[in-house]
C-alpha cells in the first residue's frame, strides 16, 4: 500500500466514518500521500460502492475530481 501511495499519482478516497477499516487506515495513508490524496468523508458505515449509493453527492465529487485530472 504505501508504493502505491507515495508515488506522487492522484488519489482521491471515499469512506465512511464508521467504516473500521478505511477509518483506521487514513491518518496514515494520509501521512504517505500528502497532497496527493484527497479525501471525503460520509457519515455512517457504508463500504465499498455502497458508500456512493448511501449518499448521491459522492458521484458528483467523483466525476469533478475525474475531469480536474
Amino acid at each position: 500500500v504505501a508504493d502505491a501511495v507515495t508515488d506522487g499519482m492522484p488519489i482521491l478516497v471515499l469512506y465512511a466514518d464508521r467504516d473500521r477499516y478505511p477509518a483506521r487506515a487514513m491518518p496514515d495513508l494520509q501521512d504517505l500521500a500528502g497532497e496527493a490524496m484527497t479525501v471525503e468523508v460520509i457519515s455512517g458505515r457504508a463500504h465499498g460502492m455502497d458508500v456512493l449509493a448511501t449518499e448521491p453527492r459522492l458521484l458528483d465529487v467523483l466525476v469533478g475530481w475525474v475531469a480536474g485530472l
